[in-house]
């Protein structure tokens, strides 16, 4: 697999994006955090926003989106959820402190070019990208593939379950522990996404007509439904993965 940066390759912000909206449930490609902080993390962090290109076709399979920030390696100071990383980077850098850890905030795959291992490809790149810039950790608010297919399940339960070889039964979540990262616990706050019930309808494709909670396609847990308050609310729990570099290792 071919791998540039944004910095080298800009041209592929356009396919990029494309590829990310058919990636993730449409709600979340509605969040306000993520949206207001992408354009400033594309400038600041344009070497550290990764492309996977198929060496056949030159075209994108897949991306791993990271940003570096200050992490002094404790469970204390892992930051509540991938919205404080994202606003925590970006500080850091108006600050002019020096990073010492690399977060990926996310790895999206095209249709194409899924089950061919790319998110381990994701992850060796990530942890060469630590390497070349001196940083000691790579680490990750991990959102759970299957977790949707069991929005009722506890969140704590869930990310414990395990196939009969004793691997974890997520897909990213073995991933993960397969390439060696260890679980540093589950993020203190929730991603939290929001919006107007008509909203939500445009976003589901389905209809609210009383309040409560709902099963939409691509979450992690319910959407909880106000009518009175007009106002459809989810909630979803990370769990944290992270290596431990060794600027060493493969030398």
């Amino acid at each position: 697999m071919k791998v540039v940066t944004h910095s080298q390759r800009p041209d592929l912000l356009t396919e990029f994006e494309h590829m990310e909206s058919d990636a993730f449930p449409e709600f979340m490609l509605h969040d306000p955090i993520w949206n207001g902080c992408w354009p400033q993390i594309l400038t600041e962090f344009s070497d550290f926003q990764l492309y996977l290109l198929d060496p056949d076709t030159d075209q994108l399979a897949g991306v791993f989106n990271t940003v570096p920030f200050v992490w002094d390696g404790s469970v204390e100071d892992l930051p509540d959820s991938e919205h404080e990383v994202l606003t925590r980077s970006l500080r850091h850098r108006r600050e002019g402190r020096e990073p010492t850890a690399l977060c990926g905030i996310q790895v999206a795959v095209a249709t194409s070019h899924q089950g061919r291992g790319l998110a381990s490809t994701a992850l060796t790149e990530g942890r060469r990208l630590c390497k070349e810039h001196g940083l000691s950790h790579l680490i990750a608010p991990i959102r759970p593939t299957l977790k949707s297919r069991y929005p009722t399940v506890p969140f704590e339960r869930y990310i414990d379950w395990a196939r009969s070889d004793g691997t974890p039964f997520d897909p990213w979540i073995r991933t993960q522990v397969l390439e060696g990262a260890a679980r540093l616990g589950v993020c203190r706050e929730p991603m939290r996404f929001e919006g107007s019930v008509s909203d939500w309808e445009s976003w589901t494709g389905l209809a609210f007509p009383e309040s409560g909670g709902y099963v939409i396609g691509g979450a992690l847990d319910l959407l909880q439904v106000d009518l009175t308050e007009d106002r459809g609310r989810l909630a979803e729990l990370n769990v944290w993965y992270g290596f431990r570099i060794d600027p060493e290792e493969g030398a």
